[in-house]
């Protein structure tokens, strides 16, 4: 999709399935992390971590269905996109830096900011700017050899599961920026494909849509339960079955459904909230640290959602909707 090229009908479902993405996202970093220690089932294990493993990747389905181009795409849109996410990301590192301290010294702020680390959780963007890049190459090769690309990375990550010791990353900072580690250009691709063939999903969906939601269901059950150590089975491919699953289930749900002004919003604002929304939980978790489990984990949810909120209302208001789509992503 290049500059030049006709604008895309505005999808309902990926307002849905962003609004719910981005819901995950803030609970998932509302509890204790669970890695490395994931049999204890406590109550941050239950109410943030069990569920929400569809999160990251459904943005990156969402961003390969919306880069979908059977066009070249030029440098210039390129561009434009980078910059899109990249202004509100380094106003939101600066933001940490002020607000949290994380960065000692000048040097170490830019060493943070050129890898995506004045918070854990900005890998995202790393992987972002890493996909935005290839979409020079990728809407350049025919659509089969989209397929054949996303059978690669299905293959790799049986590889991992295959041979771990031989083919993990030894480093989890280097994995987590890796696009061919978590099956991370494996979502990108499923959404690219679904978006360039679009008529004939959109045929299969007429006639089959209760045996494809009946199946989205299934999928959600048996592949969270095997996420969720309920089930043996490996963990990595259990995770692309369950993001799929939920994706899907979504999309077949909300298909003929109008998205309302609370959805539109957490669509629209999804990459504000995500930038935004654990500073305002770092800064008060000192203060629910010692409240019972399930007011900690609900006041941090509550605190990052709506704090992040307030910013971009805030934002809206004084630079304007426009602007304040350039400057917090929102």
């Amino acid at each position: 999709m290049t500059s030049a090229a006709a604008p895309r009908p505005h999808w309902q479902a990926v307002d849905f399935i962003k609004a719910i993405a981005i819901l995950a996202v803030v609970a998932a970093h509302s509890g204790i992390s669970r890695w490395g220690n994931e049999g204890v089932y406590d109550l941050d294990f239950l109410l943030t971590q069990i569920w929400t493993p569809f999160h990251v990747p459904a943005f990156l389905i969402v961003s390969g269905f919306l880069y979908a181009s059977v066009a070249p795409i030029d440098g210039k849109t390129i561009g434009r996109r980078l910059k899109r996410i990249l202004v509100p990301y380094v106003i939101a590192s600066v933001t940490v830096f002020l607000t949290l301290g994380t960065a000692s010294t000048f040097l170490v702020a830019l060493i943070l900011l050129a890898t995506a680390s004045a918070l854990s959780i900005y890998y995202y963007v790393f992987l972002m700017v890493c996909l935005i890049l290839l979409l020079w190459p990728l809407s350049r090769i025919p659509t089969w050899a989209i397929g054949v690309l996303l059978v690669l990375c299905f293959l790799g990550e049986l590889a991992r599961v295959g041979w771990p010791a031989t083919l993990a990353s030894k480093s989890p900072t280097l994995s987590m920026r890796n696009i061919l580690d978590h099956f991370v250009l494996g979502y990108f691709l499923v959404g690219w494909l679904v978006a360039l063939s679009l008529t004939e999903v959109r045929r299969i969906v007429e006639r089959h849509a209760k045996a494809l939601t009946l199946a989205a269901f299934v999928g959600l059950i048996f592949f969270g339960a095997v996420y969720g150590h309920l089930l043996p089975g490996p963990h990595q491919l259990a995770r692309i079955g369950y993001t799929i699953s939920v994706v899907g289930a979504v999309a077949l749900l909300t298909r003929a459904r109008t998205a309302s002004r609370v959805i539109l919003f957490l669509s629209e604002s999804s990459l504000a909230i995500y930038l935004f929304h654990r500073i305002f939980q770092q800064l008060t978790l000192p203060w629910l640290m010692p409240l019972p489990d399930i007011v900690r984990i609900g006041g941090q949810f509550a605190v990052g959602l709506g704090g992040s909120i307030l910013l971009v209302v805030l934002v809206r208001r004084i630079a304007g909707p426009d602007r304040a789509r350039r400057l917090i992503g929102s």
